[in-house]
């Protein structure tokens, strides 16, 4: 992976208030982690979101080729209702150290619903009604739209949340 990353990050400097009370500097000074170039600002199209693993499998092949990654078939939750893609997959070890080493991932769609809005509100109702099964399209985002990767780090932990709104 060291031809696709940047400089490494400082993650107690990226670390938010909250998240260096909740996790604690002492664990944070453990974590390894670097931006992964190629994959930030890419995007891809999202016609059904039964399709996003496989547009995340075409644009991570594209962007960091060589590398056999495992892409997990499920993504569609919290795009469904929220309009975003956030996950964590397994990427090979680091190179100088061997260790064990992850790719975490977040996306956000240009067709989702403000979160509180009066349209969300209305979608949510309508999921809660017929159940997320039942629903013949996402509820919490417009489609189809596209998907910009604003987040792609590559750590020794799942989940840095470095750049993820929602770790403030």
């Amino acid at each position: 992976m060291g031809t696709y990353v940047g400089q490494r990050l400082d993650v107690i400097a990226e670390a938010g208030p909250e998240r260096l009370d909740y996790v604690g500097r002492e664990a944070l000074a453990r974590v390894h982690a670097w931006p992964v170039l190629p994959l930030e600002g890419t995007s891809f199209r999202v016609e059904r979101s039964q399709d996003i693993a496989a547009s995340i499998r075409r644009v991570i092949g594209s962007a960091l080729p060589g590398i056999d990654w495992w892409i997990p078939e499920y993504w569609d939750g919290p795009f469904e209702k929220y309009g975003f893609l956030h996950s964590a997959i397994a990427a090979p070890p680091n190179d100088a150290t061997g260790e064990a080493m992850a790719l975490e991932l977040f996306g956000e769609s240009d067709g989702a619903m403000a979160p509180g809005s009066d349209e969300w509100c209305a979608a949510m109702d309508e999921w809660a009604r017929r159940g997320r099964v039942e629903a013949d399209r996402p509820l919490g985002v417009r489609l189809p739209s596209t998907v910009r990767i604003t987040v792609a780090t590559y750590a020794n932990i799942l989940y840095p949340g470095i750049g993820v709104p929602f770790y403030g």
